[in-house]
């Protein structure tokens, strides 16, 4: 079944609503990040302007604009910085437009929104650094996924709360991304630099961790890890409660 279309009718429906969730109509509707909690809303293609949407939605809570490389923008979050104090997710997969200035919104969102607890940056190949995330403290669920210059410094200030941490693909990430999440019950660091130590880490200091990714080691194009055998075993003997998960891509 399609997504409906983005017209009139449906933004005076989107006003009176907590999920907003979008994405370009050559996607399919299943593409949408959060499907499972409001119908998705195809936008036309070419370009369109949701500043002036966004800023009369006060009550939202949920934004997805997952794909939408040519309307997700700095300007956009800052209009949701600036409009959503509501929010409590925010999914940006694949947006190519958002760069290091739009993080700084993001930042700037993450303060003034006490309520934002999941953040996805998965794929947003135009951000460069994400140095702008080092300040955040309130995110519960946070997934760098291939962004390249990715780095445990990055998550200076989640580190003690976050409960979901997805890096996989960010090479730039190690050992020290291991050491001081407390409250994590996910963390996926397949394709990262992480070693035997970084497992000892999440061992000792990661009680409530209940499932690790990992790369497989063979048949992959990519760095899967510095882990040996050995260290894995020792993992999985000091967190038996953890399940390990390996993956291939």
């Amino acid at each position: 079944m399609e997504a409906p279309q983005l017209n009139q009718d449906c933004l005076i429906a989107v006003l009176a609503t907590q999920v907003l969730a979008l994405q370009p109509s050559s996607f399919g509707a299943r593409a949408n990040a959060v499907p499972a909690r409001a119908p998705a809303l195809c936008l036309p293609s070419g370009q369109l302007d949701l500043c002036p949407l966004l800023r009369r939605c006060a009550a939202l809570e949920r934004l997805s604009l997952a794909g939408l490389h040519r309307i997700a923008s700095d300007e956009l979050l800052r209009t949701v910085a600036a409009s959503c104090p509501r929010l409590q997710e925010l999914v940006l997969d694949f947006c190519g437009g958002v760069t290091r200035a739009g993080l700084e919104h993001v930042q700037a969102l993450v303060e003034g929104a006490p309520g934002l607890r999941c953040l996805s940056l998965r794929r947003c190949a135009g951000l460069g650094s994400v140095a702008a995330l080092a300040r955040l403290s309130r995110l519960e669920d946070l997934d760098l996924s291939y962004c390249a210059r990715g780095s445990a410094a990055a998550l200076a200030g989640s580190r003690g709360v976050l409960r979901r941490l997805c890096l996989h693909g960010c090479e730039g990430v190690g050992d020290e991304v291991c050491g001081q999440l407390p409250l994590v019950e996910e963390l996926v660091v397949a394709f990262t630099a992480v070693t035997d130590k970084g497992l000892a880490a999440l061992a000792a200091g990661s009680p409530q961790l209940r499932t690790l990714v990992l790369a497989k080691r063979s048949y992959n194009m990519w760095q899967t890890g510095l882990w040996t055998d050995e260290g894995l075993a020792a993992f999985k003997a000091a967190a038996p409660r953890a399940k390990v998960v390996l993956i291939s891509c």
